[in-house]
């Protein structure tokens, strides 16, 4: 079974949450993980795709939404809404309200909770089906600077 990191953040800004996705990305980037970020819309994959190429002027990291079978190289990070069409990548970065199907297919999955009241009442039951399915879990209280 996979691992589970919930980053709970101090934070009900989007943005602020999808900044600190991104630190996180780049990380696993940094490590050679490769890694699927799963979005709720297509709309949220742009929104993250566009966040990637420019939440750091120094930082360069690799990305493409959808199927990557096509590309001359395949990324180390995909961003999309459905299952991979591929084998799984290392990582699920996983944005949506439910825990997907395939979670148990990687390695590690991480949950980057905002202080949203609904965004934490969906946290809380994809925790219960983790921890039903026996998956470590471990939570990060993450200080965001104002």
């Amino acid at each position: 079974m996979p691992t589970v990191d919930f980053y709970l953040l101090n934070t009900s800004s989007k943005q602020d949450s999808y900044r600190f996705l991104c630190r996180l990305v780049e990380k696993a980037y940094q490590q050679q993980n490769h890694a699927y970020i799963h979005t709720s819309s297509l709309e949220e994959a742009q929104c993250l795709d566009d966040l990637l190429w420019t939440f750091r002027d120094i930082s360069f990291i690799p990305h493409q939404i959808g199927d990557s079978s096509n590309a001359l190289f395949a990324p180390s990070i995909l961003i999309g809404t459905d299952k991979p069409k591929q084998q799984p990548a290392d990582i699920l970065f996983n944005l949506t309200q439910e825990a997907p199907s395939f979670f148990s297919e990687f390695s590690r999955i991480i949950e980057v909770v905002c202080e949203e009241k609904e965004h934490k009442i969906q946290a809380r039951k994809k925790y219960k089906i983790y921890k039903e399915q026996n998956c470590p879990l471990t939570t990060h209280n993450i200080s965001l600077p104002c």
